[in-house]
């Protein structure tokens, strides 16, 4: 079953926001919850997460997800898969903003119950 067209779950946003404020590295077997998930765009998910984070000033993200030019308002493009004219996606956007009040430990009680092949790295 391929859920392109469904809804993420709170718990899938959870593990996706987990990836894009902690990094890939954090979250050892990542690939094994999106296919517990059947989900193709995790990663798709995780960069519009970073996007929502980074132009409404949510919370930090992983460095890895950090474009080289970082201005306040600016148009994450390759980020949010939108058109310049269209702006950051919101989707999820008041379980995000809920998300980035959770500590670290906090985010992985919520998460690990739910993808019990996840693995948190130190």
């Amino acid at each position: 079953m391929n859920r392109t067209e469904v809804l993420y779950t709170d718990l899938e946003v959870a593990a996706c926001f987990y990836i894009a404020r902690y990094g890939i590295e954090s979250l050892v077997g990542w690939q094994a919850a999106a296919a517990a998930m059947h989900r193709k765009e995790v990663r798709c998910k995780v960069r519009n997460i970073v996007a929502m984070c980074l132009d409404f000033g949510i919370c930090d993200v992983a460095p890895e997800f950090r474009p080289k030019d970082a201005i306040v308002g600016t148009h994450y493009e390759g980020l949010t898969g939108t058109a310049k004219n269209l702006g950051t996606r919101k989707t999820n956007f008041d379980l995000v903003q809920q998300l980035a009040q959770k500590s670290q430990s906090e985010l992985q009680d919520i998460i690990r119950p739910a993808f019990p092949g996840l693995r948190f790295s130190p």
